[in-house]
């Protein structure tokens, strides 16, 4: 089970080593962030920001002052998308 656990880890280390370039290339700042966008803020749930209070648990403050800022951009680029 670790061994599997370990060849997971690996192979999405290395589709997103692969595939994180690309969509840097061929999307758009604003693709970019909606596509971030669906990553983190959970539009159908009742609390739509409990995936970035999750994962802000595990940041420093530098990385957490990072991730709102990220968030702001979001919340405009979605703004404006409406």
């Amino acid at each position: 089970m670790i061994a599997l656990r370990v060849a997971q880890e690996d192979h999405l280390e290395t589709e997103e080593a692969m595939v994180t370039p690309l969509l840097r290339e061929y999307l758009s700042r604003k693709s970019q962030l909606e596509v971030v966008g669906g990553l983190l803020v959970d539009r159908d749930a009742d609390d739509r920001h409990w995936v970035i209070d999750w994962i802000s648990q595990d940041l420093t403050t530098k990385e957490n002052e990072l991730l709102l800022a990220l968030e702001s951009r979001i919340n405009q680029a979605l703004l404006v998308a409406q």
